[in-house]
């Protein structure tokens, strides 16, 4: 049943039978590895590996279309994906009387993905077939003893060939259609990166780094949501990849039993991806976005036996939404998790026997827009592990304590009745894993 946002009331589900085809997710993967220590002198790492996934998902209300009686029924998505790729890495030790190590590589990608609707055979986002390759080196040089560089480059290719294609009205049953041309745009860019360790102490350390990402934007998303008749694939600019800037400064303690790691880091991209729900539909606004966190670390061995690990993560981010070369907005939950704390206790009783206790809390979090605004919420998870002859049993309990929550994606994610979905309640695993 629909939910009420504003009451409070949570979209809720019975028994009975659901609308259309069950939903799958089907995932075949496949690699092929090779690695020799000491092959002219390197260390080489070569792999191939393949990926097919396949999902159906479930009846939404979007997607009209009439049935052979002329009455209104909804249709539902198929994603199907293929990858194909390899990765190559020469490392060489050793060099500049043991001062210098240095790799080299090849990163290699070719991805086929489209998403049909079922039920009527149309095409929701067209075949998109991108191709990346991504040559690269990497070196590690010790300036003076306790004083290290790292520095790098790599060179990302990328190509991205889309065919003509329709776009489809989700809420129209006359599919209102807007005519997108095809076309075969290549990008290029060559990303650096640079950092320093700085040994102070035989237990203390500290770092920073400055490095260039870069990722394509969810073409999917893009495609799928052009509404404006005229535009072709070659001119999209919302097809640009997503460069980012990323700088980080952080210490790490290590004192026998005791460990802490401190971090502060930095993102910026000139012109990233900011997603936002339009009319039920997700849709990638490029915009100038700047993130900002800090995440803290720490472990304390109790015994050889038990240990203790803690962690904080803290982030913040906004975006330009008036385009004025200025971010004004925070971002929202559907693009930034809430400041988190967690809590965890490992413990080996036995050879056989492993527990894991973890409580985790989610912190209050406020943004701009008042709808979109996050009351937090706790939840404590627990696991046990024991080794049998053959194969491994596994018992876990999510929710241990039966929170009643409303999830952190519903809160402030998206306003929608729909998916004002609660959290679940307290649920048990039983789990066999067998190792071949």
């Amino acid at each position: 049943m629909t939910g009420d946002r504003d009451a409070g009331i949570p979209t809720t589900a019975r028994k009975g039978d659901r609308e259309g085809e069950p939903g799958f997710n089907d995932v075949t993967t496949a690699r092929l590895a090779y690695s020799h220590a000491d092959w002219l002198g390197n260390e080489l790492d070569a792999q191939l590996y393949h990926q097919r996934f396949r999902a159906r998902f479930g009846t939404t209300p979007y997607f009209p279309y009439l049935d052979d009686n002329g009455e209104t029924q909804f249709d539902q998505t198929r994603n199907e994906s293929d990858k194909l790729g390899a990765k190559f890495t020469l490392n060489r030790d050793g060099l500049l009387d043991d001062r210098l190590a240095l790799t080299a590589g090849l990163d290699l990608l070719q991805d086929e993905t489209r998403q049909m609707l079922v039920h009527t055979g149309r095409t929701y986002v067209p075949e998109s077939r991108y191709r990346n390759l991504a040559p690269f080196v990497q070196g590690e040089f010790q300036l003076i003893d306790p004083l290290t560089l790292h520095a790098g480059v790599r060179h990302e290719y990328a190509e991205l060939e889309v065919d003509t294609f329709q776009t489809i009205d989700r809420s129209n049953v006359t599919q209102d259609n807007v005519t997108v041309e095809g076309g075969n745009p290549s990008f290029d860019e060559t990303l650096f990166n640079l950092g320093l360790v700085y040994q102070v102490t035989d237990w203390a350390q500290l770092y920073a780094n400055y490095s260039e990402g870069f990722g394509m934007p969810d073409v999917g998303r893009v495609l799928r949501g052009i509404k404006t008749p005229g535009l072709d694939i070659d001119s999209l600019l919302t097809l640009q990849p997503i460069v980012t800037d990323n700088r980080e400064v952080g210490a790490r303690f290590d004192w026998q039993r005791y460990g802490l790691e401190l971090s502060y880091y930095e993102s910026d991209s000139d012109f990233g991806q900011r997603l936002t729900s339009e009319n039920g539909v997700w849709v990638g606004k490029r915009e100038k976005t700047e993130i900002r966190g800090v995440e803290v670390t720490g472990k304390m061995h109790l015994s050889d036996a038990h240990e203790l690990r803690l962690s904080y993560t803290h982030a913040e981010g906004k975006s330009d939404t008036d385009g004025d070369g200025s971010v004004d907005k925070k971002l929202t939950g559907i693009n930034i998790a809430p400041d988190t704390f967690k809590l965890a206790w490992s413990a080996g009783w036995t050879d056989k026997l492993s527990t894991h206790l973890q409580t985790s809390y989610y912190f209050d979090r406020s943004v701009d827009n008042p709808d979109l605004e996050f009351d937090g919420y706790g939840l404590v998870d627990a696991a046990l592990a024991y080794r049998l002859p053959v194969g491994r049993m596994s018992f876990g309990i999510e929710n241990l304590t039966d929170e009643d929550y409303v999830t952190y994606y519903s809160q402030a994610g998206r306003v929608s009745d729909d998916y004002y979905f609660k959290g679940r309640g307290r649920t048990l695993t039983l789990g066999y894993q067998l190792d071949f």
